[in-house]
């Protein structure tokens, strides 16, 4: 009892800052739960709620943050905590010490376990850590407390997270997290009453194969033996017989004699037997620069090879993600066939994955970008269908959304430039070019020969590539302006939404642009003029200046031969131009685009949105006039 009380009040007095590596070894070698029980027992008596507090928060940093491949730390945790609820703490303080492990650490386990995007953006590891933190809750905590002192959470609690969590799981395109769905589903749905006709339980059966991460996962849900020195169900420490009957077997390693030189002193430099300490190299533990990893590691030679690269989610493997991610650009442009194959494998990657911890982090996502506008030029047409579905999914961020808009301006950008296939395709390692010494000495000496009146050959005719897959791009984003137009007037991230949508409409007017001599290209001048004067009745300034933007595009950069071919483009108006929100013009007879932009540069009260008003005003009588004359 002596010692235990010794190493019991030693713990309390640790730092904030040295607390971490002090109690996560405890809770990662000890040899059973029993163990930390007796080493937590003050920490977590209650006198200092302070303590208590910062104890709760290292607990979620290694449940939530950290990764332990080792399932012994969580069962050392959850089981320590169940053993000091059972045997050490009074009466007043035991709900209070259960209450907070079933809410801040148990219930986040389970809203974490069924949450879809977890799900859809952590690795197999992670998922598989998540699940085994989870079972051990329920089955080194939750399951004695409830048996021994009869406080549980209800089953109408958990159920609907379960309920949700198998869904989520069995939605997944990954054979393990649907197995992992089923198993722990099974289990947990075993954990909870649920009453059928007949008076039985309810219970739930899936036919799955067992694979490796079910078997990591399915010890956790039998509980743990007890410590052997427990002869009782009342003995809560090692008796002072069995530990001087077990500290007198063990034996002394060597009889060599001991210096008389107390640990303390200062070794005497004269001595000839004094050899100085030789100091071992420090590592700073820092993550390295991008350039750094690029130049100490190997490239990825393959697409796959980088691919798995990218889904590494330990910590010491961050520099292979970091060269992947780096590299990434590259191999898609160098394997065009190969990119076409894996084009959903790394979409997701680049849309939901987060980036590996890197000083320059700029720098990586701006690589990370560079990787998806490259994989939307070499396989354009199924990296829209991915980036357009995952656009409209609910379970699509906001930064997310953002970092698509991007990616499909740039997409666009890049596919609809002259000469910039050929340009890549140069970098893509087929060696075709001629770089013998005699074509190299003759490309030399045409280049230092002068010749007068020289004919300069024809600019070489391009086609617009973007053209074809124009249409694929555009129109589901644009179906999906009316669902965030309705989510930007209330509600708390109404702001965002709203900036979003500005950044959508902006970006369907650079794809309009780009999508020149497409034979869907009057069908999205029609529909994107169709939907502007709605969207102008926005309040926030920043989606009419976009749709101003956009207008002004569509004017200015349409083609002269789809204008002739449809002369009356620019002249009617649609059947939503009375939208805009202005007293004096929705009840106009024959309401015609020109008129809607004079009335959007006088009514307006915003001063950038006149501006563009009239320019876009100013611009559609130039185009007008183009057209009369002959």
């Amino acid at each position: 009892m002596m010692t235990q009380n010794i190493w019991s009040k030693a713990l309390c007095h640790l730092k904030t800052n040295s607390m971490e590596p002090c109690l996560q070894p405890i809770l990662s070698k000890s040899s059973h739960p029993f163990v930390v029980a007796v080493l937590f027992s003050r920490l977590l008596d209650g006198h200092n709620p302070s303590s208590l507090k910062i104890l709760f928060k290292l607990f979620r940093r290694l449940l939530f943050v950290r990764y332990f491949p080792n399932d012994r730390l969580l069962r050392n945790l959850f089981g320590g905590l169940a053993q000091v609820v059972c045997q050490y703490l009074s009466s007043t303080n035991v709900s209070q010490l259960v209450d907070m492990v079933n809410k801040e650490l148990g219930l986040p386990l389970l809203h974490l376990w069924a949450d879809a995007s977890a799900i859809q953006a952590a690795s197999v590891e992670q998922r598989v850590y998540t699940s085994q933190a989870l079972a051990s809750w329920l089955t080194d905590f939750h399951s004695p407390v409830a048996s021994r002192l009869s406080i549980k959470i209800s089953d109408s609690l958990m159920l609907p997270d379960i309920l949700t969590g198998i869904s989520s799981h069995l939605a997944s395109p990954r054979i393990e997290i649907r197995t992992i769905g089923m198993a722990v589903g099974e289990w947990l749905v075993s954990l909870i009453e649920l009453p059928c006709v007949d008076g039985q339980r309810g219970s739930l059966q899936f036919e799955y194969e067992e694979l490796e991460v079910i078997k990591r996962i399915k010890p956790l849900f039998v509980p743990f033996s007890a410590f052997p020195t427990d002869t009782t169900e009342n003995t809560s420490v090692v008796s002072e017989s069995d530990f001087t009957e077990k500290c007198q077997t063990i034996e002394p390693k060597s009889d060599k004699p001991t210096s008389d030189v107390d640990s303390d002193d200062e070794p005497d430099s004269l001595d000839p037997n004094h050899s100085p300490f030789v100091h071992l190299p420090r590592r700073s533990g820092r993550p390295k620069m991008i350039s750094s990893v690029l130049s100490s590691n190997r490239k990825p030679r393959y697409l796959r090879e980088c691919l798995d690269g990218m889904l590494c989610s330990k910590p010491e493997d961050n520099h292979i993600s970091v060269a992947c991610y780096a590299s990434a650009e590259e191999l898609i442009y160098a394997h065009p066939n190969a990119a076409r194959e894996l084009v959903n494998d790394f979409a997701h990657v680049f849309v939901h994955m987060d980036l590996p911890s890197c000083p320059e982090e700029s720098k990586l996502a701006s690589c990370r970008h560079a990787a998806l506008v490259a994989l939307g030029t070499v396989a354009p047409r199924e990296c829209a269908r991915y980036l357009t579905s995952e656009f409209c999914q609910s379970t699509c961020s906001i930064g997310q959304r953002q970092n698509i808009i991007s990616a499909i301006t740039d997409i666009a950008c890049q596919l609809s430039s002259d000469g910039n296939m050929d340009k890549k395709e140069g970098v893509s390692g087929s060696h075709t070019d001629d770089s013998t010494p005699k074509s190299l000495m003759s490309s030399k000496l045409a280049s230092q020969t002068r010749r007068f009146c020289s004919h300069r050959p024809p600019k070489p005719q391009t086609i617009n590539q973007f053209a074809a897959v124009a249409g694929d791009f555009f129109f589901p984003l644009l179906r999906s302006i009316p669902q965030l137009f309705a989510g930007s007037h209330t509600g708390t991230f109404a702001h965002q939404d709203a900036s979003l949508l500005a950044n959508l409409v902006a970006s369907l007017a650079v794809v309009y642009m780009c999508a020149r001599l497409s034979s869907v290209q009057a069908r999205m001048a029609s529909e994107l003029l169709e939907l502007a004067p709605t969207l102008y009745a926005h309040k926030e300034p920043a989606v009419r200046r976009a749709v101003l933007i956009a207008v002004g595009t569509v004017i200015t950069s349409t083609p002269t031969s789809l204008l002739s071919a449809n002369p009356q483009m620019f002249l009617e108006g649609s059947s939503s131009m009375h939208l805009l929100p202005a007293p004096d013009y929705t009840d106009a007879p024959g309401f015609s685009l020109a008129r809607w932009l004079k009335l959007c540069s006088s009514v307006d009260n915003d001063s950038e949105c006149k501006i563009l008003a009239s320019v876009g005003l100013s611009a559609l009588m130039e185009r007008s006039q183009e057209l009369g004359s002959p």
